[in-house]
């Protein structure tokens, strides 16, 4: 166990399972304080109980403004801030361009970059207020080399990719 993340208060979302889930306990092994969150609130307390450190799980839809904002409220009043946001929640959409549904289309577009979006908005206000803070965008590299029907998913991370970038910008000291 390290110390780099000692008592950094970290709130990662899809972090239920997945890399979302590696990530909470590699978070935890450097001494973080971590907010497990999910749309499954199972899956974050089973997570939670699994790194046995200091952890708490929390439901979050990330496609719901009230959500996000309800959440980074929690989370500041829990531990007095978030000094790591990491949007990691996110679905795939399987299908190339003729297989894939508007409605699949849309919500994967939803998930996977309104989630981004709402999440920031709602965390960066209390990162602003301190002067500090690091967010952790999960894009994926078939955005720019693409990968037989991901569609969807491909269209999502270049645009996760493209935001990052825009807030990068916006929100550099």
């Amino acid at each position: 166990m390290g110390n780099r993340l000692d008592a950094k208060v970290c709130l990662i979302t899809g972090a239920g399972s997945g890399i979302g889930q590696a990530s909470a306990r590699l978070f935890a092994q450097e001494g973080a304080r971590v907010v497990v969150a999910d749309i499954d609130l199972d899956a974050a307390a089973k997570t939670v109980a699994e790194i046995g450190a200091v952890a708490v799980a929390e439901r979050v839809d990330v496609t719901s403004p009230q959500d996000t904002v309800d959440l980074a409220k929690r989370v500041v009043e829990q531990f007095g801030r978030i000094d790591v946001l990491f949007n990691n929640a996110g679905i795939a959409g399987i299908g190339d361009v003729l297989e894939t549904e508007p409605e699949l289309f849309d919500r994967v577009m939803t998930v996977n970059v309104r989630g981004v979006y709402l999440m920031t908005r709602a965390v960066v206000p209390y990162m602003i207020e301190r002067q500090t803070g690091s967010i952790i965008n999960m894009s994926s590299c078939i955005a720019e080399i693409g990968l037989a029907r991901r569609v969807s998913y491909a269209a999502s991370k270049g645009a996760v990719f493209a935001m990052t970038k825009s807030m990068q910008v916006d929100l550099a000291p």
